[in-house]
């Protein structure tokens, strides 16, 4: 149990230095909504179309999440493999004590 929770801590622990604050720039409240002027047609407002200047940016580096993904991947899978085998040589043992205890047949 004690090794469940230190992986759940070092899990979180992991996810916290590596979430992305893709919000940071954008301020809190709602979004604003469009409004429509009075008299105004779908037309109309799609006449007043304007370029934006620039491109825009990603605020979160893909590579640096793939590889946070991909080190978790591994080491929850190496950790199973860890825990089969620790299971594995428990059971071995369990084997030969009761063989033991029987004797031959």
């Amino acid at each position: 149990m004690i090794r469940a929770r230190a992986l759940l801590f070092a899990t979180c622990v992991a996810w916290a230095a590596f979430a992305p604050v893709a919000s940071a720039d954008i301020p809190p409240g709602p979004p604003p909504t469009p409004t429509a002027q009075a008299g105004e047609t779908p037309d109309d407002r799609a006449t007043g179309f304007e370029a934006v200047e620039g491109a825009s940016t990603e605020n979160v580096s893909g590579l640096g999440l793939m590889v946070v993904a991909y080190g978790l991947v591994w080491a929850f899978t190496m950790l199973y493999f860890v825990r089969i085998s620790r299971l594995e040589a428990t059971l071995a043992a369990d084997v030969a004590r009761l063989e033991k205890v029987l004797g031959p047949e």
